[in-house]
């Protein structure tokens, strides 16, 4: 009853083990409602959730509201605070930074108040050169989430693949690298047809992937940041059969640098970071095997708007050089921001595409939704016709 009170289709009989990360964080919203509520605290409750989840999540929080439940809402998505807050207190380093009424405020004062800048996460101005083709993914299957998908990407290119969660889009990157099974379809890096296996094969074709859930799936959180950025290139660091500190510490101290990683030293452990520092933490362990292809999913969940915007510019650097980027992101204003192209998933399938430079967040929504709603037509009355024979 809670699950469908939140407006999703979730089996309550499935292990929490098997769900996906948006269904977790949804399972742990129901969790908190089942309690007879004074004061909920919400932290970063929609990094996972899709547009139509996040708003049935804020009538669920309004009405709460209504009924005399005292909300603490913490997001660093900006236009969450002003669709759903009175009130916004910023707090910068552990310290309070400002209390500010929303109906009198504005983004830009706020993001003052977080980074003590201005910052810019919108488009930029102009192109940049693109060269060859580097990956063409024709007609990837991969049951049951991707059924018939197809991209391609150039160099200097940033794609970014849009669309609800559980279209597939997830899985779609992790047969490209490897780390899911193709069943159908081809694949060729530079021309040059792979079957990847495994990550190892996607790694040996030139494929690093940033994946989705960085403490579960991309670090090790209790090692430091030194053996995290070796651990893709091993060869590099050692001596011989010799692991080599001092090669690795070289390593991580440049990319420390590089991606401006806050902490005290190279051996600091990378669970102890922030979110923002941990992801790039994990963006310079791929990094650091200098890929033709880098897959990056979700790549600013649950990091504020600081670590955002230097993201952002590490992401746009890596094209200028010649990288080939693919990004996955549920944020329609990153996907915007981001992409030179970009293309739509839906029911584990490539229904569209749109130029980055002109494309509208309704336009894309219209693609990911319609797919979606035609298939559920002929469901449906597949199902009738079915209840009619019998």
């Amino acid at each position: 009853a809670l699950i469908e009170r939140l407006g999703v289709v979730i089996d309550p009989a499935r292990k929490g083990a098997d769900l996906s990360p948006a269904q977790a964080q949804i399972v742990e919203i129901a969790k908190a409602l089942s309690r007879d509520l004074r004061i909920l605290i919400l932290d970063e409750p929609t990094a996972a959730l899709t547009l139509t989840e996040t708003e049935r999540l804020f009538e669920i929080v309004r009405q709460l509201a209504r009924e005399g439940v005292s909300i603490i809402y913490v997001s660093h998505r900006l236009a969450e605070i002003f669709a759903l807050c009175h009130s916004v207190t910023v707090l910068k380093d552990g310290r309070h930074a400002g209390t500010r009424v929303v109906a009198e405020t504005n983004t830009d004062e706020l993001i003052r108040l977080m980074v003590g800048r201005e910052v810019h996460l919108k488009r930029e101005a102009g192109g940049r050169a693109l060269g060859e083709v580097v990956l063409e993914a024709e007609d990837v299957s991969a049951p049951p989430f991707v059924e018939s998908a197809s991209m391609t990407v150039r160099a200097g290119e940033i794609v970014c693949l849009a669309g609800l969660i559980g279209s597939g889009r997830t899985e779609f990157c992790e047969t490209i690298f490897g780390a899911r099974r193709k069943r159908g379809g081809t694949i060729r890096m530079a021309g040059r047809a792979i079957d990847p296996h495994g990550p190892w094969d996607g790694k040996a074709a030139g494929i690093g992937m940033v994946p989705e859930d960085r403490k579960t799936s991309g670090l090790f959180l209790g090692m430091d940041i030194v053996n995290n950025i070796a651990a893709t290139v091993l060869d590099k660091v050692s001596s011989g059969a010799s692991f080599s500190n001092a090669k690795a510490e070289a390593l991580a101290s440049s990319f420390i640098g590089e991606l401006k990683i806050a902490t005290p030293h190279v051996h600091q452990i990378v669970g102890n970071l922030s979110g923002g520092n941990q992801q790039k933490v994990l963006l310079a362990k791929w990094l650091a095997m200098a890929p033709r292809l880098l897959i990056v999913d979700e790549p600013t969940r649950g990091v504020d708007v600081g670590a955002r915007s230097e993201i952002y510019r590490l992401l746009r650097a890596l094209a200028d050089k010649g990288v080939a980027l693919v990004v996955v992101s549920s944020d329609l204003p990153e996907v915007l921001a981001l992409a030179d192209r970009i293309i739509v998933m839906a029911e584990g399938r490539t229904v569209g595409e749109l130029p980055g430079a002109t494309a509208t967040e309704e336009q894309v929504l219209r693609l990911a939704t319609k797919f979606t709603a035609s298939v559920a037509d002929v469901r449906t009355e597949a199902i009738a016709t079915g209840a009619q024979a019998a």
